[in-house]
C-alpha cells in the first residue's frame, strides 16, 4: 500500500496500458488504411520519404512530408498546453491534453470518409504527437505509448538488471514493460479486427481507449486527492 501511494495517479500501470493499446491500435490501422503512411511511427514516414525520393518517386514522398509537419506542430502546441495548464486546480494539464486528443479523432472518425487521404493522415499525427508528449511516465520508468522500441530496451535492462542485482524493483519494472508491450500488441489486434469488420469506421477504437483512460485518471486522481486529506 505504501509504495502505491508514492506513485502519482498520472503514472498508474493502468493508464499506460490502456494508452499503449490506443498505440498499438492507431499504428496498426494506419499501416492498414493509409499505404505505409504513419500519424505516430514517423521513424517510418522518415524512412519511406527517404526510399521514394531515391527512387525519384518525388511527388509521393512529399506526402510524408505532411504527417511530419503536424506531428511538430502537434507536440508544440502540447508543450504550450503543459505550460497554461500547469498550475489548474481542478484537472492536471495530462487531462486537458486527453481531452483535446480525443475530440481530435472524434473529429477524424466522424469525417474520415469525406477526407483526403493525406489530409486526414496529417490531422492525425497532430493528435498522435499529443498522444506522445502525455503520461509517458509507469512508476517512475519513461515508456512511450505509440512505439515500443525504447519499451522492448528497458525491458531487456530491467531483466538484466534483476538477473545481476536481484532487485524486486527491477523485476517489478521488467513485468510493467512486458505488460505494456503485450498492450501494444492487443491494441493491434483489435485494430486489425476493427478494420476488417468497420473500415476506416473503426477509427473510433481510438476514442473508446481514450475515454477509458482520461476515466481511469480521474478516478485515480479523485483517490489520490481523497487519500491526501
Amino acid at each position: 500500500m505504501h509504495t502505491q501511494n508514492r506513485i502519482h495517479p498520472t503514472q498508474s500501470l493502468r493508464i499506460a496500458v490502456t494508452l499503449s493499446m490506443l498505440g498499438g491500435y492507431l499504428d496498426a490501422f494506419c499501416y492498414l488504411n493509409f499505404n505505409g503512411h504513419f500519424a505516430s511511427l514517423q521513424s517510418g514516414n522518415i524512412i519511406l520519404l527517404t526510399l521514394n525520393l531515391f527512387k525519384h518517386h518525388y511527388g509521393y514522398a512529399a506526402s510524408f512530408l505532411i504527417p511530419l509537419l503536424t506531428f511538430i506542430l502537434g507536440a508544440g502546441c502540447n508543450y504550450i498546453c503543459r505550460h497554461l495548464f500547469a498550475e489548474h486546480k481542478t484537472y492536471v494539464w495530462q487531462e486537458i491534453s486527453l481531452i483535446i486528443e480525443l475530440i481530435g479523432f472524434f473529429i477524424c472518425a466522424l469525417f474520415a470518409p469525406q477526407l483526403n487521404e493525406h489530409a486526414l493522415i496529417g490531422i492525425m499525427a497532430f493528435f498522435a504527437a499529443i498522444q506522445a508528449d502525455t503520461l509517458n511516465s509507469v512508476h517512475g520508468m519513461t515508456y512511450a505509448s505509440i512505439m515500443s522500441t525504447n519499451n522492448l530496451k528497458t525491458l531487456g535492462s530491467s531483466i538484466g538488471e534483476f538477473l545481476l542485482t536481484r532487485k524486486i524493483q527491477a523485476l517489478r519494472h521488467a513485468i510493467n514493460f512486458f505488460t505494456i508491450i503485450f498492450a501494444f500488441f492487443i491494441g493491434a489486434v483489435f485494430a486489425n479486427i476493427g478494420t476488417q469488420h468497420f473500415g476506416i469506421h473503426a477509427l473510433f477504437g481510438l476514442c473508446i481507449f481514450l475515454i477509458l483512460a482520461l476515466i481511469i485518471l480521474r478516478h485515480h486522481l479523485f483517490n489520490h486527492t481523497v487519500t491526501s486529506q
